[in-house]
């Protein structure tokens, strides 16, 4: 046998491994739906919304058209029943094809559609442009399904609205998705605009590997882990992901899950070896879920702890030093019970227990709701 049918060979072999692996009975098993682990559920459950949504978390794969058609038609309904005008829609997609050359591309143009005509909020996307945050390039938006596969869907539950779609390219650094998040805080308003993020999870992988990858990314939606976008999760859009998970820790938000799905189970394919997830939920300020009863924060008090990101939101206190040790800033080392955290040198590390006033793990007393670690 020659070295090349040796190696054919090899491949088929291998192949029918991962077939037999991927294929096993129990992914066979899943439904179209995919339920997070307990503890993630009892955070991203649906609870009572308190506001607007104001971000909305959609795929622009359309093997989940159904989905995504439900999500969307959800969030219009919850807009309508809080009061929100919903005046402009913003819809960010990744870049996919690197096309143009600026971070964020912007156009003045409508979208003629099958059932009416998308108008664009011009006077928002000149702002944009005023302070830098994104370039006009034309013929870059209509050519990437970020933008062109979920628009139909969006105006025909907004179809008085105004649109500012926006391409976003990587890589984007800390500080520009900041500059984009603060600008969204202070030139909108949950009432007048919904930001529609168009993004894809996990990609590429047999459906076992991607409901991992997806387990984690839903823990950091939960948690609002700026990190862990920036440098782990599994999707088309890191940088999005960032600036709108920044966005909401400015307005107190926390994210819903509305549907997780995964390319496999919608095409009835579970030994398919290259899947697509898709992640759909949004920011609105809600009441607490029962895992959301401890949170971690830096500030002098907890007034003041509103102007610094949120360290940890969650269920487990001893998980909040990895929390800490990932976003705390680098003056000044302060050490508790053999913990070290690094905090700004004015700041304490505020623990926050919203319900009860248990004794924690470490010996902190949360009767008076709040504990500094000084």
């Amino acid at each position: 046998m020659n070295a090349k049918k040796r190696i054919i060979i090899s491949g088929v072999i291998i192949a029918a491994l991962a077939v037999a692996f991927y294929g096993s009975t129990k992914l066979q098993t899943r439904t179209n739906e995919i339920a997070p682990s307990q503890e993630i559920a009892e955070v991203l459950a649906p609870a009572n919304t308190l506001s607007a949504p104001s971000i909305l978390i959609i795929p622009h794969h359309l093997v989940a058209e159904e989905q995504l058609k439900e999500s969307i038609e959800k969030i219009a309904q919850l807009r309508k029943e809080k009061g929100a005008t919903t005046k402009r829609i913003i819809l960010l997609g990744p870049n996919h094809f690197f096309r143009g050359h600026a971070k964020v591309i912007a156009e003045h143009r409508t979208w003629p559609l099958s059932k009416g005509t998308v108008q664009q909020d011009s006077t928002f996307i000149n702002r944009l442009v005023q302070q830098n945050l994104a370039k006009l390039e034309e013929k870059n938006l209509e050519n990437d399904h970020s933008i062109t596969a979920p628009l139909p869907y969006i105006h025909a539950q907004f179809p008085d609205a105004l649109y500012v779609p926006l391409l976003l390219r990587e890589p984007m650094t800390t500080s520009e998705t900041d500059q984009l998040a603060n600008f969204f805080v202070t030139q909108t308003t949950t009432d007048d605009t919904l930001i529609v993020a168009s993004i894809d999870f996990s990609h590429y992988l047999p459906k076992f590997n991607a409901d991992l990858h997806d387990e984690a990314t839903l823990a950091a939606l939960a948690n609002r882990d700026t990190i862990f976008f920036q440098k782990n999760v599994d999707a088309d859009s890191p940088h999005i992901l960032t600036a709108l998970t920044r966005y909401a820790i400015q307005k107190d938000e926390y994210f819903t899950l509305l549907s997780h799905t995964n390319s496999a189970d919608l095409m009835k394919n579970p030994r398919e070896l290259s899947t697509t997830s898709h992640i759909q939920g949004y920011f609105s300020k809600r009441s607490p879920t029962k895992a959301e009863q401890i949170v971690i924060t830096i500030g002098k008090d907890q007034e003041d702890a509103k102007k610094f990101p949120l360290i940890y939101k969650g269920s487990d206190y001893n998980f909040f030093v990895d929390q800490l040790e990932k976003q705390g800033s680098k003056k000044t080392i302060v050490e508790k019970n053999g913990i070290n955290i690094e905090v700004p040198a004015d700041q304490k590390v505020l623990i926050i227990r919203k319900k009860d006033g248990r004794m924690t793990k470490k010996g902190c007393h949360l009767e008076k709701e709040q504990c500094m670690i000084e």
